[in-house]
């Protein structure tokens, strides 16, 4: 038994019970005893299960007994609810299990935050789960493997759509493909050939399948001298020579890992090229920038509180979201822009290495992991979304009605949101091109709303603070200390004092000391509503007050690019800002980040 987590979830359900005003000690001793008896999977795994039964019953306006099978139910004289939690999950429900007219947004916020404070923590899975990881993958594929876009009754619609939503993006990128004015660059993330840092700038691998539509001389050296000099050294790959993507599986849940498909670097540098345009096109789309977004998630959370208190809009999101975008789905969004078509199946990989060893080949577009696989997913889901609404107000499609109804339509990914009133024919449209709706994070009756990582009822936010990491041992652990310093101050400002007070005295200690510092600090430290922050000694050279502190600092290593390959990658990077002058000389590993004792502001 994890001793100091189940330490921290008792501090939190303390919390809990003085918001809510009530005893939660037998719930506490509750909680202790089945993770006894069932291990900490109860915390991570079994609890979150309640917190969804409550989110459902929330949704259907009454409590529902069959949500609960995990949990003991109470003496019939005492009505509908389990014993578990009843202190406060009777301040949302009645007796006779309906909701209460005066609902607690206290105690919906408290069941939320008692159960769901580990949901998210990133941990290994057991090879059991794993394995289904894989066979869910598989069967996903087999499932796709029934799609059949030419006989697909959605097929007029969605081609009208895509031609009137993106036929000027696509145009322009088709135009950028033609004209060899794509941009590309090296993604941060692994690659198939093991290229990291800098290494990935210098390498002259293409395809065959490229180079007839991106030719390797004009996207691999800054200019034709250098292609003349150094292009002997370029290595095309058949067809059959290509390294399929590496599935693998990164930490994500107890409950299930997160997987990702690795792609060869050549295909990762067209990829990025591609999105670059494909993103900045939709974004300067008078029609498409206001409800497709990419890096802003900020009107979706919006949207989900206000629809919390309106009903207005239904919060939608989906399984297996990116791994379920058909591949023709794809072809037949872009297939009226031939070099386009092509730029992007030419980069697309075909099939799949599993960690198992075996070969699959892909029938989906592309796993998380491909550059284009976020824009076109979102690409998609709105149209397959604006079909629905057609359908609800009887709409025949047009650019007038596609214009008018986009404005009621906002995807961020797979999280959509649209009318509620228009809710079943979404979800039909979608499910017809084999796609699987999450009804346990779909939203579209009562008074609760999910988007974007915006969890609200009745306006009032309820999402919870979530545990993101395993605990850390000593301060080698960075990501846990700088993600546990970070959780610390989220429970201060939602007012949880006994739970940042022991995760200051009792987890912290074994680390060091924190000074208390300003948000704008680069020290790992404490934050205070006083605006308070430490000042240990006046640095005369930079006439500023300095604190000793913990900062976060990424891992190098000396890797130099040659001056062409400077070149190169300067001219694709350079509106990245900034430029450093050290990314040229020495790369950043991956995902090695460690912990430097400094001098610095605490401002």
């Amino acid at each position: 038994m994890r001793r100091t987590e189940l330490l921290l979830l008792n501090q939190i359900v303390s919390d809990v019970g003085l918001m809510c005003s009530v005893s939660l000690d037998r719930d506490s001793k509750n909680i202790e005893s089945r993770v006894e008896k069932e291990g900490f999977e109860f915390i991570t795994l079994t609890l979150p299960t309640f917190a969804k039964g409550i989110e459902r019953c929330l949704a259907l306006g009454f409590f529902e007994p069959s949500l609960f099978r995990a949990f003991k139910k109470t003496r019939k004289d005492r009505g509908l609810i389990p014993a578990f939690l009843q202190g406060i999950t009777s301040k949302i429900f009645d007796t006779d299990g309906s909701l209460r007219t005066n609902v607690s947004i206290e105690a919906i916020d408290g069941v939320r935050q008692i159960c769901l404070a580990f949901n998210k923590t990133k941990m290994e899975c057991t090879d059991a789960r794993k394995a289904k990881a894989i066979e869910a993958y598989v069967k996903c594929e087999r499932d796709l493997s029934h799609f059949r876009i030419m006989e697909w009754p959605g097929l007029r619609d969605f081609d009208r759509i895509a031609r009137i939503a993106f036929g000027n993006v696509f145009c322009e990128v088709d135009r950028q493909v033609n004209d060899v004015e794509l941009l590309p660059k090296h993604g941060p993330g692994a690659v198939t050939d093991r290229l990291v840092g800098n290494a990935k700038w210098r390498s002259l691998a293409w395809s065959a399948r490229l180079e007839r539509i991106m030719p390797a001389d004009a996207y691999l050296f800054h200019n034709g001298i250098e292609a003349a000099n150094s292009g002997r050294g370029l290595v095309f790959l058949p067809s059959k020579a290509e390294k399929p993507v590496k599935v693998i599986f990164v930490p994500k849940t107890q409950k299930t890992p997160r997987v990702i498909a690795i792609e060869p670097s050549y295909n990762q540098y067209a990829q990025q090229a591609l999105m670059r345009s494909l993103v900045k096109g939709i974004e300067r789309s008078k029609l498409l920038r206001n409800c497709i977004h990419f890096s802003d998630a900020k009107t979706n959370g919006d949207l989900a509180r206000e629809s919390s208190v309106s009903g207005k809009f239904a919060t939608l999101d989906m399984s297996e979201a990116s791994d379920r975008v058909h591949a023709s789905l794809v072809h037949r969004l872009i297939r009226d822009f031939p070099s386009l078509t092509k730029a992007v199946f030419s980069c697309r990989s075909k099939c799949a290495r599993l960690p198992d060893k075996r070969t699959l080949r892909l029938r989906k577009f592309a796993s998380m992991g491909s550059a284009l696989c976020f824009p076109f997913e979102a690409m998609v889901f709105y149209a397959l979304a604006l079909m629905g609404l057609h359908d609800f107000y009887g709409l025949s499609i047009s650019t007038r009605s596609v214009a008018k109804l986009s404005k009621l339509l906002h995807v961020f990914g797979d999280d959509l949101i649209f009318p509620t009133e228009a809710y079943r024919p979404v979800i039909e449209r979608l499910e017809s091109a084999r796609f699987k709706v999450n009804l346990s994070k779909t939203f579209y009756s009562g008074k609760f709303r999910e988007s974007c990582g915006v969890d609200a009822y009745m306006g009032h936010i309820v999402t919870p603070v979530y545990i993101r990491t395993e605990l850390p041992k000593t301060r080698q652990d960075a990501e846990s200390v700088s993600s546990l310093v970070a959780t610390r101050n989220l429970f201060y400002r939602k007012g949880y004092w006994r739970t940042a007070r022991f995760i200051e005295e009792n987890i912290l200690d074994r680390i060091g000391p924190f000074p208390h510092v300003l948000e704008t600090s680069a020290l790992l430290g404490y934050t205070s509503f006083l605006g308070s922050y430490c000042v240990e000694r006046y640095d005369s050279v930079g006439q500023r007050f300095v604190t000793r502190g913990l900062t976060l600092k990424d891992k190098s290593m000396a890797d130099e690019l040659s001056e062409g390959r400077r070149l190169l990658k300067f001219f694709l990077t350079r509106s990245e800002d900034p430029v450093e002058v050290e990314s040229f000389e020495r790369s950043t590993r991956r995902g090695s980040v460690y912990t430097k004792i400094r001098w610095t502001t605490a401002y």
